[in-house]
């Protein structure tokens, strides 16, 4: 049965915004190269030229997802900005993550499918640098207000990026691996070291 259509006029943010967390939940369902944009107009109760007024294709949807999980990402960081070491604010963010859900585990089951999209690709190495530039950033900061690192700021970020980024994907590949919990422990190994 087909979702009624939205008559209601709404700001384009509010519109986009519609959009996306319908199409991330239609992707996640039939996946990226599966859904098409009536399937897109469809689970957002919008008719497809409606679709097309926000967004000129599938791909500029798919992309659209990349940067509202960036954008998501950053404003929990920000938010976060002088609450505890960067380690801290960082474990907090991705267990806020974990506990509200986001867009970016919806779509968990295709994640696969933005690495083999050349532009999603593109846009999620822009993301990685974003991430561990700010990380970096903030762990020479906490150098400079007496909590030093033992090493590199850049490895250090370059590692958490990569801790949290391998979790969710053996969390993506197999059904009983359990993200959350792994994370909490896996924190706790963190701040100890490994001997």
């Amino acid at each position: 049965m087909e979702a009624p259509k939205s008559r209601e006029r709404r700001p384009a943010p509010e519109r986009r915004a519609q959009i996306l967390e319908a199409a991330a939940s239609c992707i996640a369902e039939k996946g990226f190269h599966a859904a098409t944009m009536d399937d897109l107009a469809q689970a957002a109760g919008l008719s497809k030229g409606s679709l097309y007024w926000h967004f000129k294709s599938k791909d500029d949807v798919f992309l659209a997802l990349c940067d509202a999980v960036a954008t998501s990402t950053f404003e929990a960081w920000d938010a976060r900005e002088g609450e505890g070491s960067t380690f801290e604010r960082f474990d907090t963010v991705v267990l806020q993550t974990l506990e509200q859900g986001s867009q970016l585990l919806e779509l968990r089951p295709v994640w696969t499918e933005f690495f083999t999209h050349r532009s999603c690709r593109d846009r999620i190495a822009e993301l990685y640098r974003a991430m561990r530039w700010r990380l970096a950033e903030a762990f020479e900061r906490d150098g400079a207000e007496g909590r030093p690192l033992r090493g590199s700021p850049t490895a250090a970020a370059a590692l958490l990026v990569g801790v949290i980024e391998g979790l969710g994907l053996q969390a993506m590949v197999d059904p009983e691996f359990d993200l959350k919990s792994h994370w909490v422990d896996g924190v706790e190994v963190l701040r100890g070291g490994f001997g």
